[in-house]
């Protein structure tokens, strides 16, 4: 089963969440509440976005996390940070059969040999995508097979400014992700359901 950006582990603490999208010229948020097994947009807002970069203050930005908030009439602390396109890397990549926390350890310690091009300083997460039973996927000179993963990424500076903002914000971050996650989701929710897989 394919998992949305709405995944049932953003509303384990609670009913209701606020997702915001800092991009660079407009700060989008969404005021969701679950409804039974899915979800019901309460509120939207769309406002101009302050600078983002790590070193830009982090008391500015909280000042407007707390207005999107506001805006949104949200009473909810909780906070879904989604960082824009051109802040961030999204990739997929054939790395070894390893689980998850070493594949981050390995695209950490050398960005430049997957991704041919030098991500010193950013923070990886990665999701290893499904084989289809009927593809034949040859093994490595070790033994195990490659694995096909999409791997997303921001620099570490801006992901720490936007947790800092956000909790100077008095917001609890449930969770960083990439606009183009986003994306992938609605395409994903465009196909029908025996296509998701």
């Amino acid at each position: 089963m394919t998992k949305t950006v709405f995944h049932h582990k953003l509303f384990a603490k609670g009913n209701e969440i606020v997702v915001i999208e800092l991009g660079a010229r407009t700060t989008k948020a969404a005021h969701v509440r679950r409804d039974g097994s899915g979800c019901r947009l309460v509120n939207y807002a769309v406002q101009d976005a302050p600078p983002l970069e790590a070193g830009s203050a982090i008391q500015a930005l909280a000042k407007h996390l707390q207005s999107v908030r506001e805006t949104l009439g949200a009473e909810t602390d909780r906070v879904a940070l989604v960082i824009s396109m051109k802040d961030t890397v999204l990739r997929r990549l054939e790395l070894p059969p390893v689980d998850v926390p070493e594949m981050r350890k390995l695209l950490k310690s050398n960005s430049k040999h997957f991704f041919q091009q030098d991500f010193t300083g950013y923070q990886f997460d990665c999701y290893i995508l499904p084989v289809p039973t009927s593809v034949q996927v040859p093994p490595t000179v070790g033994g195990g097979k490659k694995k096909w993963v999409l791997v997303g990424g921001a620099k570490a500076a801006l992901v720490e400014h936007l947790v800092a903002a956000a909790k100077a914000a008095h917001l609890a971050p449930v969770q960083v992700t990439l606009s183009q996650v986003g994306l992938i989701d609605a395409a994903l929710l465009g196909l029908p359901p025996e296509a998701r897989n």
